[in-house]
């Protein structure tokens, strides 16, 4: 075999983050993979010609297959039209398809393939002892052997490595030549990702000595954020610098959702929550406008002072990167983090998920691979300076005993089954069903198809007269976690909505893979994670959602119902504040009806309850309707007129009405 090996030396070098980790393989077996590969191209070559192609190619869904295997790789790609083609790397390669230019093309696109084969110099490896070094070394973070054993397949295939007995694996001499051409990674040169020291900078006086009062006192610490925009730092630095003088608040949000494009009531909880940070502070009626603090942090719009400042007003923020030590994800950090949810569905996870990312901004945690992260040294540092507590699950909603003894178990069983079967990809059928239980409980038509040729899952959503419309949800189960690029197809997608009359497609999995996302968001096709649906069944029960709503989760994604969840939430504290003052008031024995206004400046500046007279109004006005009897109206004020546990008994009467239970 030739070591010239003439292509490649215009490929450049992608970073280890930037490489694939998923390697392709072919239907056929390992012994075959340089046949089948070329057959695939050169049927790609040739216009995807049935007549002339091999006949284990003359299946639609195979060529479709073969895509979604060798689409990681630089040799092919999917034009705007569709069509897959070669690209030129691909036409030059098939020209002259050397195996050691094929091994500089894995190496340059997938991770840990040159890597690998430096392992196997001396006595070889095994593929355990593989595995374990990848892990410990390059924090590949491989729970299987799946991916091991597919490099080795290739490297078997073009001859730079040998198996003997007990399935070692050694280098062989042309793999020795091959290897001499590529560039390699090892732990120490990942360092730029990981191990780069770098010097904490100061923080600017005001943000300091906002620190140094949080170490002194962090009882004003909430447990929660409310809300956090997607790109928190531009965000935060829109809304502060929208402010830098007084500013209605009305106008403010406003502008704030016309200029991030957010609905109007995430705007709200986004200038609430800054407000909440100690960014922004009311000036007058309605009026507000940045504090010192806020106009020093924008001067520079620093990620780094953003995490100062959102950790001295928030748990789990600085205290997430006491959870980074090993590799992890934003899931595992959350359940770390609050502990009481483990097993359950975290409630606030989208929220950690958003903090990490601010983390990665500030430099504190690397993202070594897609959706994992370590802590850098610069986070290190960051930690040794932040005052840390252990977080306050007490008043998250699922940690509450009362309600966790109301939960009925097909809740916590769905939940743990919808989990589980994510990973389960032995056994996919386990995860369509679950799905399909999922949906039903969300008061959708879920009807599990499955089998070749049709959608996993199909949906229909019907509003009373309103009409209904179609979903179709493909079910992507990974015993590693993560649903790579490949393993999806946007035209099978499209070919089951077409045959169901399907107006929506959705592809759920544990995770995916970093490039799916912008992928999906092209071809109409929304992403939703297992511990998303999860969170939102969960939610379901305390805030319910309607069928339109389930729709918005299928066309714009999980985060079209964060806001809802929000607003429903706050809305029922704000019910809770007023009947908690209302009742206060009852057992005073000078006491007095309240009005909307009374009631307003008790518990306006409550965190995060962000309300008006108007809607205070609108909630009382509820509370005193004839069918309920929970309040009465005495010339403009508000009394209870029983005890609420009667309220309650009353309200449940009412609900057993409704459903005819």
């Amino acid at each position: 075999m030739s070591t010239t090996m003439s292509l490649a030396k215009d490929l450049g070098q992608q970073t280890w983050v930037e490489r694939r980790s998923a390697a392709p393989i072919f239907l056929g077996g390992n012994e075959s993979l340089m046949e089948r590969l070329t057959d695939y191209l050169t049927f790609l070559r040739d216009g995807c010609d049935i007549k002339t192609a091999p006949s284990w190619l003359q299946e639609p869904e195979v060529a479709d297959r073969c895509f979604r295997q060798v689409g990681s790789l630089s040799l092919v790609e999917r034009r705007a039209d569709g069509v897959v083609v070669l690209t030129p790397l691909g036409a030059e390669w098939l020209g002259n398809p050397d195996p050691g230019d094929l091994m500089r093309i894995l190496h340059h696109d997938l991770i840990l393939i040159g890597e690998m084969l430096a392992m196997l110099t001396g006595k070889g490896l095994t593929p355990d002892e593989i595995l374990v070094r990848a892990n410990n070394e390059f924090l590949i973070g491989w729970e299987g052997k799946d991916q091991v054993r597919r490099r080795l397949a290739w490297m078997r295939a073009t001859g730079v490595a040998a198996e003997g007995a007990f399935f070692r694996h050694t280098i062989t001499d042309y793999g020795r030549q091959v290897l001499d051409s590529l560039d390699l990674e090892t732990a120490a040169s990942i360092g730029p990702i990981v191990d780069a020291v770098q010097s904490l900078r100061a923080a600017p006086p005001l943000i300091q000595e906002l620190v140094n009062r949080t170490a002194a006192d962090q009882s004003s610490r909430r447990r929660v954020l409310s809300y956090i925009p997607k790109d928190p730092v531009g965000a935060v630095l829109r809304i502060v610098s929208a402010a830098a003088k007084d500013v209605p608040l009305d106008r403010l949000e406003a502008n704030i959702a016309a200029e991030l494009g957010i609905s109007a009531s995430s705007a709200a909880s986004a200038v609430s929550t800054i407000r909440l940070l100690g960014l922004l502070e009311y000036t007058g009626k309605e009026i507000v406008a940045a504090t010192p603090i806020g106009l020093e942090w924008a001067e520079t719009g620093d990620a780094l002072n953003l995490v100062r400042i959102m950790h001295s007003a928030v748990q789990g923020v600085g205290e997430a990167l006491n959870h980074a030590d090993q590799l992890t994800t934003s899931g595992d950090v959350h359940r770390a983090l609050w502990p009481a949810v483990e097993g359950e569905a975290p409630v606030h996870l989208n929220r950690t998920a958003r903090i990490m990312r601010l983390l990665e901004l500030a430099g504190a945690l690397t993202e070594v691979s897609w959706g994992k992260f370590i802590i850098s040294p610069l986070g290190r540092q960051l930690a040794a300076e932040l005052p840390m507590q252990e977080a306050d699950t007490s008043d998250l909603i699922a940690n509450s005993p009362a309600l966790e003894a109301q939960i009925p178990d097909p809740w916590l069983k769905l939940t743990e089954e919808l989990l589980s079967s994510s990973r389960d990809s032995q056994h996919p059928t386990r995860f369509e069903k679950a799905i399909a239980d999922a949906f039903g409980k969300l008061g959708v038509e879920a009807r599990h198809v499955g089998g070749a040729g049709n959608t996993d899952v199909l949906l229909t959503i019907t509003a009373g007269l309103i009409g209904s419309d179609r979903a179709i949800v493909d079910a992507k189960s990974s015993a590693g976690g993560l649903v790579s690029v490949n393993a999806v197809s946007m035209e099978v997608l499209a070919d089951h909505q077409a045959k169901h009359d399907a107006r929506l497609a959705a592809v759920i999995g544990p995770e995916f893979e970093g490039r799916l996302h912008g992928w999906a968001e092209r071809n109409g096709v929304t992403l939703i994670t297992a511990t998303q649906l999860t969170d939102i069944v969960l939610a379901h029960r305390t805030t319910p959602f309607t069928p339109i709503q389930i729709a918005a989760l299928l066309s714009d994604g999980p985060e079209a119902l964060e806001d809802i969840i929000t607003a429903e939430q706050r809305r029922l504290r704000l019910m809770e504040l007023i009947m908690d003052v209302l009742q206060k008031e009852t057992t005073r024995t000078d006491g007095e009806a309240l009005s909307a206004r009374d009631l307003f400046l008790a518990i306006r500046d409550v965190d995060g309850v962000n309300t008006d007279k108007d809607e205070i109004t609108g909630i009382l006005r509820f509370l005193t309707n004839p069918m309920l009897r929970i309040l009465e109206e005495k010339a403009g004020g508000y009394m209870l007129i029983e005890r609420r546990d009667t309220s309650g008994l009353r309200l449940h009467s009412l609900a057993s009405a409704v459903t005819g239970v």
